[in-house]
């Protein structure tokens, strides 16, 4: 292939929760054993590469294969928009 090839990405929905700096229980009982908090009451989120730290702002996602992440707000707000009601 002599040039890059130019692909868009799939419009998909997956959940998105905002952890705000509160809510962590909450996100630990909808994420299941992808989230904990730890000692010093971090939001922890295990994904595929590993354990990351959710900081307040952050929003946890579910992904198409139910893996879990955090995301930055400006990334989230560059990427997504609401998709309504289930």
């Amino acid at each position: 292939m002599s040039a890059p090839l130019r692909v868009r990405k799939r419009p998909v929905v997956v959940e998105a929760f905002r952890y705000d700096g509160t809510n962590s229980d909450a996100i630990v009982a909808w994420a299941g054993a992808a989230g904990r908090t730890d000692l010093r009451g971090r939001l922890i989120i295990t994904t595929f590469e590993g354990d990351h730290i959710a900081e307040p702002g952050d929003y946890v996602m579910r992904g198409t294969r139910g893996e879990f992440y955090p995301i930055k707000p400006q990334v989230f707000a560059d990427v997504y928009e609401p998709a309504g009601d289930r």
